[in-house]
Order: structure tokens, then sequence, then C-alpha cells
């Protein structure tokens, strides 16, 4: 009663408990973007989520429409390559769209919320503004999931993959091989005189060899 009493809207924050949830099982990414497309049933036209990659491409993450426009993606995705320092709101700026939002997390630039139609209710703007927010939450929340991952399965001081990840491919590859009747080929490399290498220059100078090796 007292949330009716602030004009709190219950199905809405419904709605975002269940993005959150979401997150909370680490279920795939793009059931976020389902969610998201339910909370704004009512923005007009459609609007586009896009993803700075660690090597700073731009990148289409989620479209909302149901017959996609390449080449219209590709003009914006040039339009937002340009403009991935500025982190104030670019509206009506863009003949490709009405409104390009920066999606922030930590005071760096990691992606872009695009709307193509102009609207003007304060309500819708500041379901967008808290979407966007949520976005940001959730590409460094994934990007840490990715991470994590690789952790379990690469040797920090190679880069390499380690000896679990191998343990899990070779079973993969092995029945790739009996599924396709493909032969398979294990290639088994050892340094010689590793041990000499330590005994003389220690384990920071075995570390060097194996780096190199790598």
């Amino acid at each position: 009663q007292i949330l009716k009493n602030n004009k709190v809207d219950l199905e809405e924050m419904l709605e975002l408990n269940e993005i959150f949830n979401i997150l909370g099982n680490q279920q795939e990414e793009k059931n976020i973007y389902y969610k998201i497309n339910k909370y704004l049933r009512d923005l007009k036209g459609s609007y586009s989520v896009w993803g700075i990659t660690n090597s700073g491409n731009v990148e289409n993450i989620w479209v909302k429409e149901k017959v996609i426009d390449k080449e219209k993606l590709e003009r914006m995705r040039k339009i937002l390559s340009k403009n991935k320092k500025n982190k104030k709101p670019s509206i009506e700026k863009e003949k490709e769209a009405y409104a390009i939002i920066p999606i922030v997390a930590r005071e760096e630039i990691i992606g872009f919320f695009v709307i193509d139609e102009q609207f003007d209710e304060p309500q819708m703007w500041k379901k967008v503004y808290t979407i966007v927010q949520i976005l940001g939450f959730t590409f460094k929340y994934y990007q840490m999931i990715e991470m994590l991952k690789d952790l379990s399965i690469v040797d920090l001081m190679t880069g390499l993959y380690n000896y679990r990840h191998f343990r899990f491919q070779i079973e993969l590859e092995v029945e790739k091989a009996n599924r396709f009747k493909k032969s398979l080929t294990l290639v088994f490399l050892k340094i010689k005189d590793f041990d000499e290498i330590n005994k003389k220059l220690g384990f920071s100078g075995g570390e060097l060899v194996l780096k190199e090796f790598a």
C-alpha cells in the first residue's frame, strides 16, 4: 500500500526484478534483451543496443526489428565508431537515429543505446534511462563471467590453454573424429634440458623461456 501511495509502479518493479534474476542465474545474455523488449514495449519505433569490443570495434548486439536493415546498421556502426569518446547523449543530431545514448560503466563508454523515433513522454525517458544503467551493469557482468571462464582454462603465465581445458577438449575432438571418421593427430612438445635451465637461470629464467616458447 505504501508503494502504491507513492505512485510506484509494481508491475514495472517486477519486470526489472526479472532482469536481475536472469543476471543472478547467469542465463544467456539474449534473455536480458527479451525482458528489455517487454519493459520498453510502449517505446515507439525501433531501438538497437551496441557494444564496444576490447579491440575498440563497435558491434551490434540487439535490434528491436522484425526485419533487420543491414545497410542501416552498417551506417549506424560508422556513426557510433566516430562517437566512442563522447559521453553525452546525442539527440536529433544524426539522420539515422533520434537519440544516441552512451552506455557508461566506471567512466568508460562500453556501448550505445540507439533510439530511432522521437518521443516526448517523461515516463518513457525514465524507463530508457533505467535500461541504459542496467545495460552498463550487464555488459560488465558478462565480461567478468567470460574473464573468469578464461582464468579457469588458461595458464596465466603463458596464455595457453591449461590441462583442465585439454582434458575437456580432447574428449570432444575424439568424439568428432569418430563421428566423421576422420584421423586425429596429437602433438607433444618438450623443452630439452628444461630442468637444467631452471637450475642455471632460476625459476624466473625458466618462466621467460616458457613464455618465449609459447
